[in-house]
């Protein structure tokens, strides 16, 4: 009996070695993936940025800073490709900013106009849902119509919450956001969306898919936005391109999108006010070899009762959140957008890519946009006119100490 006793509890000890040697190495197969896939960059970026009000009546609002910036992005894998981290931290040096010049979004600026230093950082959750979609929950970059991230300055803008992106499919790609909050491209600070004191989150939904066999496909977009008690907003794009020759590529593509006063803010609008606004554009693109011609149209609802409309603009008006949100549109450019109420545009521009004439990593880009808005959406007399001039040039050194340097100039006007 004392031997069966002593060989029943080596066979149980054999047992739980083997259990836990087999837990061990699914642990460290697991931190394995997770580590082997994960990567980290760091991205420097000198920015200065000067904006000239010489030519507009009234006092000195001219604007200019200068910074360095310090970016560095962590993407960790997927530990027994189930779960994961991605983070963020970022800092950002004056270098020059006088008082009250800092309005412009590179540095940070306090309510007496002070420029200044700052950083930020966060940290998200991503969880893959058995390859059919990856969650994501927490501080990260969100792009789409109806709520993106800027970066056109020094330092990004970021947002909070959660989103669901499918991962099942390559030719449809669906999505579902919550968005919390926002930190706007210059604070460190994070303002949750709110209507009248209340936190009310973003909800956005939407989704693309390519149609193959016609051109080199077509793709259709979606989304849907809404914020309760503010307001909800709609969009719909087709875009195709075709191969004309070896040589030549014809890209056509339209947009339109929908916006509307919901809830409290509909409620408190005066009586026989405008409550919705509606935008398109469409735009061609001609691309033939080095070069590149693009001509775009763009129109948004004229509204005539200018004292009662809810929107002055055909912009997405989230309301908190430090929004950064940028309007979608065709002709909304390097400083404006061409989007107010009763407002028509007409854009044309020039790409050209010097790599197949000996100066590989340098481009450059030109366009003009003019703008028309109505008189009666102003309740004026004549119409008013809106243009920009842009002027854009890249170059990148291709080899040698300094590969990947890139030098961006942006002049508008």
């Amino acid at each position: 009996m004392k031997a069966f006793k002593i060989s029943a509890l080596a066979a149980a000890v054999v047992a739980a070695s083997a259990a836990s040697t087999v837990v061990q190495a699914d642990a460290s197969a697991a931190w394995s993936q997770f580590a082997n896939e994960s990567s980290m960059s760091l991205h420097l970026r000198n920015f200065f940025h000067d904006r000239d009000f010489d030519n507009t009546p009234g006092p000195d609002n001219d604007q200019q800073s200068w910074s360095q910036a310090v970016r560095l992005d962590f993407q960790s894998g997927l530990a027994a490709g189930i779960i994961g981290v991605d983070g963020y931290a970022y800092y950002n040096q004056k270098l020059k900013g006088d008082k009250g010049e800092g309005v412009s979004g590179v540095l940070n600026y306090n309510s007496k106009g002070k420029q200044s230093s700052y950083g930020k950082q966060g940290i998200a959750v991503k969880v893959n849902a058995m390859d059919y979609a990856m969650i994501k929950a927490g501080q990260f970059r969100m792009s789409g119509p109806m709520v993106n991230d800027s970066d056109s300055r020094a330092i990004p803008s970021v947002r909070e919450g959660i989103q669901v992106r499918s991962t099942f499919s390559e030719s449809l790609n669906l999505y579902g956001q919550a968005v919390t909050g926002g930190q706007a491209k210059n604070e460190a600070g994070w303002e949750n969306y709110e209507v009248d004191g209340d936190d009310e989150a973003v909800y956005v939904v939407g989704g693309d898919y390519t149609f193959g066999g016609l051109g080199n496909g077509l793709l259709l977009s979606t989304a849907y936005g809404k914020q309760t008690d503010n307001m909800e907003s709609f969009y719909l794009a087709a875009d195709i391109d075709f191969d004309i020759n070896e040589d030549v590529n014809l890209g056509l593509g339209s947009q339109y999108g929908t916006l509307a006063t919901i809830g409290t803010r509909d409620d408190n609008l005066a009586a026989g006010s405008e409550d919705d606004l509606y935008w398109f554009d469409a735009y061609a693109k001609v691309s033939f070899g080095p070069a590149a011609i693009k001509v775009a149209y763009q129109s948004v609802e004229q509204q005539d009762d200018v004292d009662g409309i809810a929107f002055g603009a055909a912009g997405n008006d989230w309301m908190g959140g430090s929004d950064d949100t940028g309007f979608y549109g065709q002709n909304s450019v390097q400083f404006g957008d061409f989007h107010s109420n009763g407002e028509t545009s007409f854009q044309v521009r020039g790409d050209l890519d010097f790599a197949d004439w000996g100066v590989p990593g340098l481009s450059l880009m030109t366009r003009y946009i003019d703008g028309e808005v109505d008189k009666d959406s102003l309740g004026a007399t004549k119409d008013a006119d809106e243009t920009e001039l842009d002027f854009e040039a890249k170059y990148k050194i291709q080899d040698g100490m300094a590969k990947g340097v890139q030098f961006h100039l942006r002049y508008a006007d």
